[in-house]
């Protein structure tokens, strides 16, 4: 397929969620940004655009218990595979142990629908599948059990079509699913959503890697962006993190792909149109942050050939193509003469076996001043 798109490869995924440390790093620069939230709060609203295999949001709902150990939390994540959804969800009962009053929602819906739990769409609204699970018992187990059954939920909510005018893959029913304790539900109540409640605003949206790297400023920002600031509320801060190049990847595709340019809208160009286009009035609730650029690495992995454990050269090559969000047909290209082979072995021998990716993390925070 000549436009097949880097995320749909699996196993390229997991394998850089497993043989890298990115989501350890990128929680941990997270971590100053949790640490100036106001401490004055009823409750802690937490959205994560796109929650993935859940290891960072989970990391980050750690750090927040940590600041916040007593209020409740309303935790809301965006996820169209129903994959990432189990992966996430089986990672939960530790979250509820630790933190018992939250309520966790996680839907499919588009970034500018999520906040509202609602589609856009007035067909596909009709088919709205609207689920609440009340955890029972007291222990991680217990959660785990009941957090593991959920195919037959799943099943038939997070189904995929491809959209007819963008050929992208788009959620065929909108789907909600809400959980908390049911031990905690007097506590919680309050922040379960309802099908008829307002749009959501958030103390901390979350926005890790959600676009292709070669789009354009224009849409990462209308159709990304744009919809996260609008779900923060007064003081609520956006954190947006994308692979920026300068690294390994960059070398390997320098010389594999020589013609393509993976990573071509630094944060300042992102925040440069957002000021061009955003209205003077939403600006004046804006602050922007300087960009902060932050590296990880491949994981430590045994260079033995008897080793049970994924090769260095595999992790390497898997993690390059994936943060270089290289196509099927390109990878197929690459590996077809064997050259890739030469470019991965000669990186890992000049750095020691060390491969290096680069993240870029700016803060966009609300910063209302009132108007009369």
């Amino acid at each position: 397929m000549s436009d097949s798109r880097f995320f749909d490869d699996r196993l390229t995924y997991l394998s850089f969620v497993t043989t890298s440390n990115e989501k350890n790093v990128v929680a941990k620069e997270i971590s100053s940004v949790i640490k100036s939230i106001s401490k004055e709060k009823a409750a802690l609203r937490i959205f994560d655009a796109g929650i993935g295999d859940g290891s960072l949001l989970m990391n980050v709902i750690k750090n927040c218990h940590k600041e916040f150990p007593y209020i409740p939390f309303f935790v809301m994540a965006k996820e169209i595979d129903i994959e990432d959804v189990r992966l996430a969800l089986e990672k939960l009962s530790d979250s509820f142990i630790e933190h018992p009053n939250m309520v966790f929602t996680i839907t499919n819906l588009y970034f500018s629908e999520a906040a509202s739990l609602k589609s856009n769409n007035p067909k596909k609204q009709k088919k709205m599948k609207w689920n609440t699970m009340a955890l029972e018992g007291n222990s991680s187990y217990e959660f785990n059990q009941q957090l593991t059954d959920v195919d037959e939920l799943l099943k038939d909510s997070w189904t995929i079509e491809e959209d007819p005018i963008t050929h992208r893959a788009s959620y065929k029913n909108p789907s909600v699913l809400t959980i908390y304790r049911k031990d905690h539900e007097s506590l919680v109540e309050r922040y379960i959503p309802a099908k008829d409640d307002d749009k959501k605003l958030f103390d901390l949206v979350l926005a890790s890697q959600p676009y292709r790297s070669r789009t354009s400023e224009k849409k990462k920002a209308d159709f990304v962006i744009k919809p996260m600031i609008d779900i923060l509320n007064k003081s609520g801060k956006l954190v947006v993190v994308h692979s920026c190049g300068n690294d390994s990847v960059s070398k390997v595709i320098k010389q594999l792909w020589p013609k393509e340019t993976p990573f071509p809208t630094p944060a300042r160009s992102i925040i440069k149109y957002l000021k061009k286009s955003l209205s003077a009035r939403k600006l004046d609730d804006l602050v922007f942050h300087k960009p902060v650029k932050f590296e990880y690495n491949l994981k430590s992995i045994p260079d033995d050939n008897n080793s049970i454990a994924t090769s260095i050269f595999s992790a390497a090559w898997n993690n390059i193509v994936y943060v270089g969000q290289m196509t099927e047909d390109q990878i197929n290209e690459a590996q077809s003469d064997g050259k890739h082979i030469e470019v991965v072995e000669n990186l890992l021998e000049e750095n020691n076996n060390i491969v290096k990716f680069n993240n870029e993390m700016f803060v966009i925070e609300k910063n209302r001043i009132f108007k009369p």
